[in-house]
This record gives structure tokens, C-alpha cells and sequence, in this order.
């Protein structure tokens, strides 16, 4: 088998997909870091060649014009797979010279697609799973651990909605999506600052679960439902479903 070893970025991904229409040759899978194959294996190191990188997006731009804002998107899965995934779907665009997309019986397409949909999907239930608690400060902070990496497209929705700064960290990939009232800021850190809740944080808190008890009937309660929209993983960080402390 043949492996092509990578920097695990989309740049990695388009300087392997130059090598491979350059040599005529095909990996059978993408890898990064300290992966190690078999003595019977091929391991081909390809390093990012921006005047590559450059060639290829010229090549995507002009067979599909939404190409690169997905594949884009796509590198936000949460998993490995993802590379191989972006770069089929990459080549198959430039070696048949057209927008492939709406191809929904191809596989590489399937598989494609599959990864963004799952993407927006997440996004879109995050909208409604980030709990925002305040500090002493008067700002907002929310922590998650979603499956892909999405934090910082949670940011329009909440800047729009929310009058004042907030902070969303995403404990998984330690990165952190800062706004200050006025601008965003990304960085990524495994310790933030201390943070002191507000007076009344905890007060509000326990009100919120008390509300999330008593819109759910008993005789109604249908747990197959509920782990569907609301997922058990994601859990963790819903106010609602930590443990009640008397008012």
C-alpha cells in the first residue's frame, strides 16, 4: 500500500494531490505525524508546496467555485478519515473537470458530503446546547466538547444576539473563541485564567434546571426522543442535566 504523509492541514491535503496527478500514482491513504507503516508499505512524505497548493485551487475554482469553501468545511470532521475523504473528493473534481457535487450515486461524492452534512448538523444543534454563565466580570462563558470543530462558527449567531462580550471554549482542542464587545479573537490554550462566577450565577442556574424539571411531563416522557435532539455525550456541559442544589 501506498501512504502518503502529510502536514495535517487542506494545504497538506492539495501538495498531495499535485504529487499524485504529477507521478501518476494514487495513495491508498493519507496520514500525519508519527504514523508508521509495514515493511511490505510504501511511506511517501509530501511536504506543503504553496506554488502547488496555488495550482490546485486554481484547478478546483474553475470546475467548482464552491469547492474549496468545503473542503474547507470538511477539515473541520473530527476525524482522521477526513483527509483521505477531502482528497478523493478533491481529485476526482480536477480529473473529471467538473463540479461532481449533486453526483449522489458516486461514492467519493457520498462520502464527501457525508462529512459536511454531519458538520452542519452538529453546528446547528450547538446553537441551541451552548450554556452561557457569568462571571464576576459581567462576561459570558460557555464550554463544549463537540465532535468537530466548530466552535468558532457558533460565533455570528451569538454575537448577534448576545449585548455583551462572551467566551466559548472548546475543552476538546483547547481553542478558545474570544469576543471583547467589538472584535473576535481565536487562540488556543490548555489554561485559561481564573474565572469567579457572578453573585447570582448560581441562583439563575438552579432556576434554569427547575424550569428544564417542570416542562417535562412524567407520564410523557420519551427518553428515545430525547437522546435523538439532545444527544448523552454532549451532556456534560447542559446545565439542565447537572446535579439540582436546594435554593
Amino acid at each position: 500500500m501506498l501512504y502518503y504523509k502529510i502536514e495535517n492541514s487542506v494545504d497538506g491535503i492539495l501538495s498531495a494531490i499535485f504529487e499524485s496527478f504529477l507521478k501518476k500514482e494514487y495513495p491508498d491513504n493519507l496520514v500525519f505525524g508519527g504514523f508508521e507503516v509495514s515493511i511490505f508499505d510504501t511511506l511517501k512524505e509530501i511536504k506543503v508546496d504553496e506554488e502547488r497548493v496555488k495550482r490546485v485551487k486554481s484547478a478546483l475554482n474553475k470546475y467548482n467555485q464552491f469547492a474549496l469553501e468545503k473542503i474547507s468545511y470538511a477539515f473541520r470532521y473530527g476525524e482522521d478519515i477526513k483527509l483521505k475523504i477531502i482528497f478523493d473528493f478533491a481529485y476526482i473534481t480536477i480529473d473529471k473537470k467538473k463540479n461532481l457535487l449533486k453526483m449522489f450515486n458516486n461514492p467519493i461524492i457520498l462520502a464527501f458530503n457525508d462529512i459536511v452534512d454531519r458538520i452542519s448538523l452538529e453546528r446547528h444543534r450547538f446553537l441551541g446546547f451552548v450554556r452561557f454563565i457569568e462571571t464576576d466580570k459581567g462576561i459570558l462563558y460557555s464550554h463544549i466538547s463537540p465532535d468537530h470543530d466548530i466552535s468558532d462558527l457558533l460565533f455570528s449567531h451569538f454575537k448577534n444576539r448576545l449585548n455583551t462580550p462572551f467566551i466559548i471554549h472548546d475543552t476538546k482542542r483547547d481553542k478558545v473563541v474570544l469576543f471583547n464587545g467589538n472584535d473576535k479573537q481565536i487562540v488556543y490554550t490548555k489554561k485559561l485564567p481564573t474565572l469567579y462566577l457572578h453573585e447570582n450565577e448560581e441562583y439563575f442556574s438552579e432556576l434554569f434546571k427547575r424550569y428544564f424539571d417542570s416542562v417535562n411531563i412524567k407520564e410523557r416522557k420519551n427518553t428515545k426522543l430525547q437522546d435523538r435532539y439532545m444527544p448523552r455525550r454532549y451532556r456534560k456541559n447542559l446545565t439542565e442535566f447537572k446535579t439540582k442544589k436546594p435554593l
